[in-house]
């Protein structure tokens, strides 16, 4: 679903789309160069009795003119290619999977990137995606944050940046000790990794990175949030130079005074602001 405010809140526009035999949800949206939109999220088919049933969850696409008329719509499903998936040295090869869209960004050459993730035989990793004007796949990469069966991982957000490739935040788990770490990836502008990062923070045992943007200074500033050991959720906000090392992190707690009193809060995007500092929005 899509509705369009105009500048003094009023609806102007109301839009649905998908169709009776499946659901699907919107995640993301931008405004397109024609002045039209373009959402990405997930359709799941009607027979669906689980997420994780295989075959039936796929990255899903709806173009719109100004008037949030639909132009055309596009499910993603990713089949093995000898360049997708990124198992150094493991013979993996997946096969029925499924895919779900988190965030799609406008890219300087008219195209499309789209962050996400993709299930199967078990198995759950970072997904992004590079779309042409017509919702075609130029390139998918995979990414495994430890190249083994034993961890999954996921992808909330993903930007363009000022060399032309891509930086993602998201989460991974390992099982060897049992952590979800914040995961931060920048890649070359075909999806090769250029450099991967994890952290785990405050002692934190989930750190998922909900979403990252470049800064002026070149480097990135990154939101998520984090269970502590007093099993309370707080919001965490990185500043990372180019390379990915950390200059600064810090946590954030409603009432850093009352640790009996429910603190519980989820960050889901930060933007920096023209005073050079940051606004995070999330969930309390």
């Amino acid at each position: 679903m899509l509705i369009k405010i105009s500048e003094l809140g009023e609806v102007e526009d109301i839009g649905s789309y998908g169709d009776v035999s499946s659901s699907s949800i919107g995640y993301s949206v931008k405004q397109t160069i024609d002045g039209g939109y373009i959402v990405c999220g997930t359709i799941m088919h009607e027979d669906q009795q689980n997420i994780f049933d295989e075959n039936l969850r796929d990255v899903f696409l709806v173009k719109t003119d100004s008037q949030l008329q639909e132009e055309w719509n596009k499910k993603i499903n990713i089949t093995y290619e000898s360049d997708t998936i990124f198992y150094p040295d493991k013979e993996i090869y997946w096969t029925d999977t499924q895919e779900s869209g988190y965030d799609i960004q406008l890219t300087n050459d008219g195209k499309y990137i789209i962050c996400g993730e993709i299930y199967s035989s078990g198995k759950q990793n970072i997904l992004l995606l590079k779309i042409d004007e017509n919702g075609n796949t130029i390139w998918s990469k995979v990414y495994d944050n430890d190249c083994s069966l034993e961890s999954w991982s996921g992808g909330y957000s993903a930007q363009q940046t000022d060399d032309n490739g891509y930086i993602i935040s998201g989460w991974g788990y390992i099982s060897d000790d049992c952590s979800y770490s914040l995961l931060i990836i920048k890649t070359y502008a075909n999806g090769n990794i250029s450099w991967e990062k994890s952290f785990n923070y405050f002692g934190g045992s989930f750190s998922p990175g909900q979403h990252v943007q470049q800064t002026d200074d070149g480097g990135y500033i990154v939101c998520g949030s984090f269970i502590t050991g007093g099993n309370n959720i707080n919001v965490v906000l990185l500043k990372l130079d180019s390379n990915g090392d950390t200059l600064w992190d810090e946590e954030y707690l409603l009432f850093p005074d009352y640790p009996n009193i429910e603190n519980d809060m989820f960050a889901h995007s930060v933007q920096q602001t023209d005073d050079n500092g940051y606004i995070i929005c999330g969930t309390r």
